[in-house]
Order: C-alpha cells, then structure tokens, then sequence
C-alpha cells in the first residue's frame, strides 16, 4: 500500500481527531489505516474538498446529478492510500463552500475492519440505527458516535466496516 509523505504526516499530526478523551491508537490495523485517513480528511475539511480528497488518496469529481440547489455533491474514485476505501461522496453547501457531509465506501472483501473493533476504538455507540424492512437485505447497522464536529456514523453488515459517514454541524 502506497502512502504519500503529506497525507502520512497529516494523519500523524491528527490522529486522536476521533478518539473518546483518554483513548490510545491502537497498533497499524485495518481499522487504525481506515480510521486515521478518515480522521485526517475531517481535519483537512476546512481547506475544501481537495485536501479532503489528498488526505483520503481520492479525487473529487462532480458536480453530480444528485446534486440540489442547497449543496453540490462530488464523488471520489478509489483510494490510491487505502486499499479497502472504495469511494467517497461529499456534500459541499453552495450558499457557505463549508462541506457539510463525507460518506466513505469501505470494500469489506479487500480488508475486513471488524465490528468489535469499533467499540475498542471509540467506546460504546450512543445509538444504534438498524435497517428499515423497505431496505435491502445486508443493509448496514450504523453506529452513532456524537462528536465535537458533528455526528460520526458506522455502517456495519456481515461484520465489517462497510460505510462511515461523518455529518458535520460545525464548520
């Protein structure tokens, strides 16, 4: 797996941006590769959807058709730094520039993050959403994780990471 010198530095110098206070990284896993890109491309939110995209090793493209009138939305290919980060969608208010929302599409068949994992990493969720009976089967668990930042959400199905959404209400 390819690792830019920058976004590495900036995962280094970010890396409790998601840890509950008290909280220690864990050795280099799955879970801390994934975490530690996602983390660094929060604290990158402010300088726009490029450093979002350099922190995750994916460019942003777009506008796309599911774009509104209230936020553009740009989606990202394939991460070049995260082999399991399959693409990335975020939602940019056209009225502020301020990204307002970041979904992360993880591959679970290319490298699992377990769920217990999660839980060893931030604690118990204060929520839990499952799926709805009008979703697909394998629909994702999501676990809620409030932040200083927002709200950080965990997509779980067949025991992996599959989705991390992170919804930003300060920017």
């Amino acid at each position: 797996m390819r690792r830019r010198p920058f976004a590495f530095a900036l995962i280094l110098l970010t890396s409790a941006a998601l840890l509950p206070p008290g909280r220690v990284a864990e050795s280099r896993t799955a879970m801390s590769d994934l975490f530690d890109a996602i983390e660094a491309a929060i604290v990158a939110r402010a300088g726009g959807f490029r450093a979002v995209g350099a922190a995750l090793g994916a460019a942003f493209q777009g506008p796309v058709e599911t774009s509104t009138e209230a936020f553009v939305v740009l989606r990202g290919r394939r991460s070049t730094l995260i082999e399991e980060l399959a693409g990335a969608e975020i939602r940019v208010r056209r009225s502020t520039g301020a990204i307002r929302l970041m979904a992360v599409d993880v591959e679970r068949h290319i490298r699992c993050t377990p769920e217990r994992d999660i839980e060893s990493r931030f604690g118990p969720p204060k929520d839990v959403a499952v799926p709805r009976p009008e979703q697909p089967p394998g629909a994702p668990f999501y676990r809620m994780y409030p932040q200083p930042w927002g709200e950080l959400r965990i997509g779980t199905a067949g025991g992996c990471v599959v989705r991390v959404i992170a919804e930003f209400t300060e920017y």
